[in-house]
């Protein structure tokens, strides 16, 4: 079970997310998991567990000591200023890009995380998950999503 602060901060996260028309949401005891937009959106999480925060996005994750980062990059993926590329090998993904929208509608690489490699054969490909609910709801601003 979490400490009463943590279990403040996904109570309150949680409610900035139910403003999103379309977001569906599964609350537990340390965490929150909210199901990407459709077929081109992608699953996300946010678990806490002892002052850390795990935000997880399909293979794609990071860990944060602040719950204020680990909560913006949460409502950014709803929101649609987070995306992830994806990069395939013979059908196979392997590496995932977080990227975000700066101020001048550009994507940015954020991080990327991937794993081994062994089967180097197959055609490369690279594809994008991007979640579009219906609006805007929270304190990230609109403006710059196109």
């Amino acid at each position: 079970m979490l400490a009463r602060p943590q279990q403040l901060v996904l109570d309150e996260l949680e409610a900035r997310l139910s403003r999103c028309p379309g977001t569906m949401m599964k609350r537990s005891s340390t965490g929150l998991a909210v199901a990407g937009s459709g077929p081109n959106g992608f699953d996300m999480a946010l678990i806490a567990s002892e002052g850390q925060y795990l935000v997880a996005f399909d293979g794609w994750e990071e860990t944060f000591d602040d719950v204020s980062n680990a909560s913006k990059l949460l409502e950014d993926a709803v929101n649609g200023l987070a995306r992830l590329r994806i990069d395939t090998l013979g059908g196979k993904s392997w590496r995932w890009t977080l990227e975000r929208l700066d101020a001048n509608g550009r994507w940015v690489p954020h991080s990327t995380v991937g794993q081994p490699v062994w089967r180097f054969w197959g055609k490369a490909k690279v594809h994008y998950l991007h979640n579009e609910f219906q609006a805007a709801h929270t304190s990230v601003p609109a403006s710059g999503i196109r």
